[in-house]
């Protein structure tokens, strides 16, 4: 039994004697050390980050805000896994944070803004600025393309009411003179 499950253990990441020496230095307060650990993860750090993010200037900010992560928190590396993959899973909990807050606090860009003066969208003429007199069809359909069927079924029966009025050309929800 034990040599079956030895044989499907996954094999433990070595860390390099160079490595653990590093995170020891880092651990006492050494800024050099931490600089070695940056200089040794950084690329790959951002690639990762990149391929979260998919924008360059998003991959830098949590790269970024990773390694300050790391750095605040070095001291509570275990060694249980290697570190490299407590750093990107650093990384990755950075990028889920970032995206939790761009969720709850949305943004325009300035640059769409810009975009939009320069260019403001097309947008159809609305029926009722139409130059030549309105068409009264049995159906409001015709006498505006625009209008949509819940508009529709509204005039129809706006008109079927005025048809139904004593008198011509009075609206339904008006209250009644007396004579």
């Amino acid at each position: 039994m034990d040599d079956v499950v030895a044989r499907h253990a996954r094999p433990r990441a070595t860390v390099s004697a160079e490595e653990k020496a590093l995170i020891e230095r880092c651990k006492r307060g050494d800024l050099a050390a931490f600089n070695d650990l940056v200089r040794k993860y950084e690329k790959q750090v951002y690639n990762f980050a990149y391929r979260l993010t998919g924008n360059y200037d998003d991959a830098n900010d949590v790269a970024q805000d990773a390694f300050l992560r790391v750095f605040n928190a070095i001291g509570s590396f275990r060694g249980d896994a290697s570190f490299s993959t407590w750093l990107f899973r650093i990384t990755t909990n950075v990028f889920l944070d970032e995206r939790k807050r761009a969720k709850a606090h949305p943004h325009a860009s300035l640059d769409e803004y810009l975009e939009l003066e320069e260019s403001p969208p097309r947008r159809p003429k609305p029926c009722w600025k139409k130059t030549s007199a309105p068409s009264f069809s049995s159906r409001p359909s015709e006498a505006c393309p625009n209008t949509s069927a819940r508009w529709s079924r509204s005039i129809t029966a706006s008109k079927s009411r005025m048809r139904r009025s004593p008198r011509s050309w009075t609206c339904p929800s008006a209250p009644s003179r007396a004579a």
